[in-house]
């Protein structure tokens, strides 16, 4: 019974001598996959945001561009003597400029001015266009 005794502590005591360094060796593994994972979590986070800002600024570009479709095509009602279609084009372009303001002064005066564009109906539409073509150079 002693010998049984003796042999199983001595079996313990040589599993424990062989498992610690393997343990260590795991833990050190789970270590250093945490930190490569965390690295990589930044990493990806990091890059998330740079298309986050990406994305925001083409919409702010293709809103310029709508913008700039609509005014262009006031300057052809206009030259087909449409005025409530010329007008309806300058109020679309005012509204998608307003929503996709950008903190830019420049844009939110020329949507208050698409917004309000008076056109002259004197048969003489030259400076209207001319009005108008210098809108859309704005957003160019």
């Amino acid at each position: 019974m002693a010998a049984l005794a003796i042999a199983l502590f001595a079996g313990r005591v040589w599993g424990e001598a062989t498992a610690w360094p393997e343990l260590e060796a795991s833990r050190q593994r789970v270590a250093a996959s945490e930190a490569e994972l965390a690295t990589t979590r930044t990493a990806h986070q990091r890059a998330l945001d740079e298309l986050g800002q990406h994305a925001v600024e083409m919409e702010r570009r293709v809103s310029h561009l709508e913008a700039r479709r609509q005014i262009a095509l006031a300057i052809d009602e206009l030259d087909q003597r449409n005025f409530g279609l010329a007008r309806r084009h300058c109020q679309r372009a005012a509204e998608t400029l307003g929503a996709a303001m950008t903190g830019e002064p420049a844009l939110g005066e020329l949507a208050d001015q698409l917004a309000t564009f008076q056109f002259e109906l004197d048969g003489d539409f030259d400076d209207t266009r001319r009005r108008l073509r210098a809108h859309a150079d704005t957003l160019d």
